[in-house]
């Protein structure tokens, strides 16, 4: 994102986050967003965050990955979320010779904000802690439109670092495939897998809950052939954990770790992709129609 285009952004959002997602909307389709009479899964997801998202609690609550453990607990779920090793205000606080060898650090609020260590030795105290002031910074709820964060108190989590070995698909260590659950009125209905994880870049692959790949990537759309990514032996169950944590919200992408013999919890996600994924083509239109707002 450019300077120019991150000033923008933000200065809509000051003045009306409506702007925000209409000036986003407006370059990655090319037309005007309809929220008056919204059809298609993007603008149904602007909608939900204007109209609804931005001022529920238990939204704001659970887009806080700190406090979000409560509600996965108080769900009956407490025996996925991965262990906590400690929590703070602000990276100054951070008990860094405590840490272990490996550990995940990130922010409660936002997307990308995570520090992924698994060499402690080989991580500069000095330069991880400037990293995570940045990040902390930063005004999220700004660059996006998206409110409900803004509501969010800041702090920074340390969870214990989860290796990908023993996954179903690969032997080697790795950071664990990621599986977002797109839940819409309470109910799985796609999943994406996304996997070779660089940094904010991945292989995206969607799939239907009878495990077919669906043509909602790019990836998936222009490599079928390389698509070669197993039914997880523990899907059913992931699911079941997905739609009991997605029940009270019209919809919610509900992102989980699955290995070969453990599930864990990622976060729940209540605007994917800002509102403006352009990549799921055809899945605007098909997911657009499966979503009812009509009661919210």
């Amino acid at each position: 994102m450019n300077k120019f285009n991150h000033f923008l952004m933000c200065f809509l959002s000051v003045l009306s986050p409506k702007l925000n997602f209409g000036y986003r909307y407006w370059r990655k389709f090319g037309k005007k967003m309809n929220l008056s009479a919204p059809s298609t899964f993007n603008e149904k997801i602007i909608w939900l965050e204007l109209n609804k998202y931005v001022n529920d609690s238990l939204v704001i609550k659970c887009a806080d990955k700190y406090n979000v453990r409560e509600y996965v607990r108080d769900c009956g779920c407490g025996e996925i979320l991965i262990p906590c090793i400690g929590v703070w205000d602000t990276p100054k606080k951070i008990e860094w010779d405590t840490l272990p060898d490996k550990f995940v650090l990130k922010w409660n609020f936002g997307a990308g904000f995570n520090y992924i260590c698994t060499e402690k030795s080989a991580c500069s105290k000095e330069a991880v802690l400037e990293k995570m002031q940045k990040w902390g910074n930063s005004k999220y709820w700004l660059w996006y439109g998206e409110m409900h964060y803004k509501r969010i108190p800041p702090k920074i989590i340390c969870e214990e670092y989860i290796s990908g070995m023993g996954s179903d698909n690969d032997e080697k260590e790795h950071s664990p495939e990621d599986y977002k659950f797109y839940c819409i009125n309470g109910k799985v209905k796609y999943v994406l897998v996304c996997r070779n994880r660089k940094g904010m870049h991945a292989d995206y692959v969607f799939f239907d809950t009878n495990w077919n790949v669906q043509p909602f990537s790019s990836y998936a759309r222009e490599q079928p052939e390389k698509i070669r990514i197993q039914r997880p032996a523990m899907i059913d169950t992931a699911i079941e954990y997905a739609e009991r944590l997605a029940m009270p919200f019209p919809c919610v992408r509900v992102d989980l770790y699955i290995l070969r013999d453990r599930i864990y919890f990622g976060e729940l996600t209540f605007t994917p992709c800002g509102g403006v994924d352009n990549d799921i083509c055809d899945g605007d239109i098909i997911m657009g129609n499966l979503l009812d707002i009509s009661n919210c």
